[in-house]
């Protein structure tokens, strides 16, 4: 009988699933809403993946005892702890035991390289550089939207926020910036109080505007862009800080602010080069972090049998 296995990748904003063979192959896949594992903790993570995985299952009539193996990413479940807390919770809600839980950069890590060397520079929500390096673990930043994440969606826009602000403070007259801010967005001096503290905003939501605006030459954002490029910059100088002088070493980009051509890839890839030289080489292809999951499940229950 072909072997059927499922991989999950929950993020802090999406989680998607995917169903396939042994192959990594993936047949069919869906999208779903994604709490974050270290803001909800175990047992609502675990209720919240648990009717994912039924609800999938139920979509395209798949039997979940028919699988061999299922494997999911979550978002915060660094430690191996966490992750045996995720595993047993989840096979309890489920019925079904051949579950491994790894975290959502080791499932991209796998998804990109393998099981071999390389370095995922990942900025979306948060940002981190993580990955493998002469046998050694490699996770430097990741400390959150208090204590770090620069060059994050998030950094970007506070930062752009914060600027404006000021700019409201230096003049009464609006600035074509605002206006293109108020007409996109519907944020102005007069309510950023309301919307940003009380109204639910989603300060994220704001970094394509920016971007978009650097790339047409907007001084400002251009400025912001330029600083939080180099707070990525700073991950691969810890780095090297830590591991020594690199030579050609891989590095691939996730996350929804540089995994796309943007003005903002193309100045982190510059200012990369001009820091570096050689030392790290930037992947081009495009990381598919479902696929990941669904080879370490096929890999995972495979090499059981």
């Amino acid at each position: 009988m072909k072997k059927l296995f499922i991989g999950i990748d929950s993020g802090g904003t999406n989680c998607r699933v995917g169903f396939g063979d042994g192959t990594g192959r993936i047949i069919h896949s869906g999208n779903y809403e994604s709490i974050h594992y270290s803001q909800a903790g175990a047992e609502s993570f675990s209720e919240h993946i648990s009717g994912v995985i039924k609800a999938f299952c139920s979509e395209i009539n798949l039997d979940l005892g028919s699988l061999s193996g299922i494997c999911i990413g979550a978002a915060g479940a660094r430690h191996a702890s966490d992750k045996e807390r995720l595993k047993s919770a989840l096979s309890e809600k489920t019925g079904y035991g051949n579950i491994i839980v790894e975290s959502d950069t080791a499932v991209a890590h796998y998804a990109a390289f393998r099981d071999d060397e390389g370095l995922l520079l990942i900025s979306g929500t948060g940002s981190v550089l993580f990955g493998k390096y002469r046998g050694c673990s490699v996770r430097i930043g990741g400390w959150g939207k208090l204590l770090g994440d620069g060059g994050s969606s998030y950094s970007i826009a506070l930062n752009f926020l914060r600027r404006m602000a000021e700019s409201f403070d230096d003049s009464d007259s609006e600035s074509p910036l605002e206006k293109s801010l108020k007409s996109t967005h519907g944020l102005g001096r007069e309510n950023i109080i309301q919307e940003i503290y009380h109204g639910g905003f989603s300060i994220q939501s704001l970094t394509p505007f920016i971007i978009g605006r650097a790339d047409e030459g907007d001084a400002l954002c251009s400025e912001i862009i330029d600083a939080e490029a180099d707070s990525l910059v700073r991950l691969l100088s810890a780095f090297r800080k830590k591991h020594g002088e690199a030579h050609g070493t891989e590095v691939a980009f996730l996350g929804s602010v540089i995994e796309n051509d943007n003005y903002f890839r193309r100045r982190l890839k510059s200012k990369i080069a001009d820091e570096f030289g050689d030392a790290f080489r930037v992947r081009e292809e495009k990381i598919n972090t479902l696929k990941g999951a669904l080879k370490i499940a096929v890999k995972t229950f495979t090499d059981e049998d």
